[in-house]
């Protein structure tokens, strides 16, 4: 593991791009649970009635 002054070297040497990516333990939104079953299961979404299957990988 770096400590913290490793770490902040690492931003003068890197090559190539860098970017920092954030994930939450949970993502939650109020109203939102109904609409994300209707995607995982495949269901049509929106007003296009086109289905998620074979869309998402």
């Amino acid at each position: 593991m770096l400590d913290g002054e490793a770490f902040g070297q690492l931003f003068g040497t890197f090559e190539r791009t860098a970017f920092r990516l954030e994930t939450l333990a949970v993502y939650d939104v109020e109203g939102g649970a109904e609409e994300m079953a209707r995607f995982l299961a495949g269901a049509p979404m929106g007003r296009s009635g086109t289905t998620t299957r074979g869309s998402v990988r």
